[in-house]
């Protein structure tokens, strides 16, 4: 994989590189952001229901306009890829590298909306090292041809959603990844 964008250092990096893909435009953030939020309060009590662990800190960190925000509101690799696959009609790929022990440790989990058929099949694929996440794609061999990233397993939670709410949302998305 290959770094395609890194986002300005400052908090909302998350948030920057999802605006960077959907409005070409990291300064959008904050429209990400209350794209999210307006995507959060319509399934909070279905689809997040249970999901969203937060002690209203979530809303607050989607609702927080700050360039400079408290590190509870940070775009993280668990709720928030969903939301925004939900928010913009694709699907994210979010990778992460952490060390285990001093030892590097990369997960990886394949967010697909719920609600909407992908209007776009390229996921955005993010990666978060270090506390900063970057908008990365696959590398390009010597002809110029893209190498595939390889896409993870789907989210853990996104089969139990679908099961439960199969009534409401009958079409489960992820069949097309």
């Amino acid at each position: 994989m290959v770094c395609v964008y890194s986002p300005d250092k400052a908090e909302n990096c998350g948030f920057r590189t999802i605006s960077m893909v959907t409005f070409s435009d990291q300064n959008r953030w904050q429209e990400v952001k209350a794209l999210m939020m307006k995507t959060y309060n319509k399934y909070k009590d279905t689809l997040y229901a249970n999901r969203v662990d937060d002690g209203g800190s979530f809303e607050k960190g989607l609702s927080c306009n700050l360039s400079l925000c408290p590190v509870d509101y940070w775009f993280n690799t668990i709720d928030h890829p969903q939301i925004a696959a939900d928010a913009f009609g694709r699907a994210i790929v979010a990778f992460s590298k952490t060390s285990v022990d001093d030892t590097p440790h990369i997960q990886s989990s394949l967010f697909v909306p719920f609600v909407t058929n992908p209007m776009n099949m390229a996921a955005i694929s993010i990666f978060l090292c270090h506390s900063h996440f970057y908008l990365i794609q696959a590398a390009t061999t010597k002809t110029g041809r893209q190498t595939k990233l390889p896409l993870p397993l789907i989210n853990p939670y996104h089969k139990a959603a679908i099961k439960k709410f199969a009534a409401i949302y009958p079409i489960d998305f992820s069949i097309t990844y």
